[in-house]
């Protein structure tokens, strides 16, 4: 369920690069969602494929248990949704108001 704080670490890892300062905000953030989707996809589908073998459980136990991998693993698979979609747009949008002084530079003479 951390998809979204993997995205938005690496953008603004990659947003204070020196060597990204002068390109889009747009492309830094595209850049940095690629080099952290592959593992990301693959770490929810891992979590997913833990936990839902207690979809199976029988007897008394059974009817109680299916609600947890079912909603944990539509849990996980919305939130790597968020993590693609939402929270590069939103990280765009936030970062492009910043334009004019980088995230978290330190002030010169201050």
């Amino acid at each position: 369920m951390d998809d979204a704080i993997v995205v938005v670490e690496n953008i603004v890892r990659h947003y204070r690069l020196p060597e990204n300062r002068d390109r889009s905000i747009l492309d830094v953030a595209v850049e940095a969602v690629d080099e952290v989707g592959n593992p990301t996809i693959l770490a929810t589908f891992a979590v997913i494929a833990a936990i839902i073998p207690m979809a199976f459980v029988r007897g008394l136990m059974g009817p109680y248990m299916r609600p947890i991998p079912v909603g944990a693993s539509a849990a996980m698979v919305f939130s790597l949704i968020v993590a693609f979609i939402v929270t590069p747009w939103a990280s765009f949008r936030l970062l492009k108001k910043k334009r004019g002084k980088r995230l978290m530079e330190p002030k010169v003479g201050a």
